[in-house]
């Protein structure tokens, strides 16, 4: 059984993730070589940034905080914490590093769906997002709150299960299932339907969240990724991801494999990846087609470290959405017939 789950804006653990990548994205916009590793908690009545900063920028962060929660969908009361403390002097050097101990990420890609994700997190996402739109959209969407998630169970190369916790505002659970059964018809996807098997979705008013270390980007099946926010682009835990993704897709692109994953190691003090390894869906090798050129690299991460990329990763799930930069290969640049 292949799992995968995907938050709504409101869900407190994903409300803390777009806190603290909007306060990365705007440190980085006032300052581009800002070095920061924060992290977002809180709910009932309070939310708390705690972290270490180095920066020549200076805002209110807790206006922002405001700003942010109120993109996020919530309205009530949360009184801002901020404890973003200055990095010692003596650890300055350190802190700048873009790996500060060995790490290994990886990127994955497969012909599955256009997105070249794993169908159940294509889903999952597709119907979040759906949903998403009809509530900021429809007015006949109304009852439907902010907080819960979307969950997809995968059936062989489809979903044969979705597993949803909303905030239905005490609109009928029948009708909900009703709306909620149409939109997933509309969007292609026929497939049985659970709502709050457990009750009605947390939301950070009435309860707590704090940012998630890693994120299940293709699935519950495959090994996280870093979670980026609260983290700058320098980072190898960020833009390693992206890089070892984008090289997936081009290696995918080039050949006729179904699946590629490609594996890159930093070493400390590494600006780019020391070694690199890539398998398909077989296990065979395919680290000859990787290209690592530094003039390549730059250019993509040029183009990778725009204003406002932290939060745009974050909100559409790390992959498969196409105003993510890193995703501009897809399956329409692929040779004719190459999709199973």
């Amino acid at each position: 059984m292949r799992i995968a789950k995907v938050p709504l804006s409101g869900n407190p653990d994903h409300v803390c993730s777009l806190v603290a990548a909007g306060i990365v994205d705007e440190y980085l916009r006032r300052d581009p070589e800002t070095r920061i590793r924060c992290h977002v908690s809180g709910g009932r009545g309070a939310i708390f940034v705690t972290g270490e900063i180095l920066t020549q920028a200076d805002f209110d962060v807790s206006l922002l905080v405001s700003r942010m929660l109120g993109q996020c969908g919530v309205y009530e009361q949360l009184e801002p914490f901020i404890a973003l403390e200055p990095v010692e002097s003596e650890r300055i050097g350190q802190f700048r590093q873009a790996c500060r101990e060995t790490k290994e990420v990886y990127g994955y890609a497969t012909r599955e769906t256009d997105e070249l994700v794993p169908a159940p997190a294509y889903w999952a996402r597709k119907i979040a997002q759906a949903m998403e739109g009809r509530r900021k959209h429809d007015p006949d969407w109304f009852w439907l709150g902010t907080s819960g998630s979307v969950t997809a169970l995968g059936q062989g190369k489809g979903v044969g299960e979705m597993i949803l916790e909303i905030d239905n505002s005490e609109h009928p659970l029948d009708l909900a299932r009703e709306a909620i059964l149409n939109e997933m018809e509309e969007q292609g996807l026929k497939a049985k339907l659970q709502i709050n098997p457990v009750g009605k979705s947390r939301s950070i008013e009435n309860s707590v969240g704090s940012r998630p270390g890693h994120v299940f980007a293709y699935g519950q099946e495959l090994p996280p990724l870093t979670n980026p926010a609260g983290l700058d682009w320098h980072a190898s835990e960020t833009f390693g991801y992206w890089l070892a993704r984008r090289l997936a897709i081009e290696i995918l692109s080039e050949s006729q494999n179904q699946a590629v994953m490609v594996k890159l190691l930093f070493m400390p003090g590494d600006v780019w990846p020391s070694k690199v390894a890539a398998r398909d869906e077989h296990g065979r090798d395919l680290s000859f087609r990787v290209d690592l050129k530094k003039s390549q690299m730059e250019e993509w991460l040029t183009e990778w470290k725009r204003p406002g990329i932290i939060f745009e990763a974050v909100t559409h799930g790390l992959v498969g959405s196409h105003v993510l930069p890193w995703e501009k290969s897809t399956l329409s640049t692929l040779p004719a017939g190459a999709l199973v």
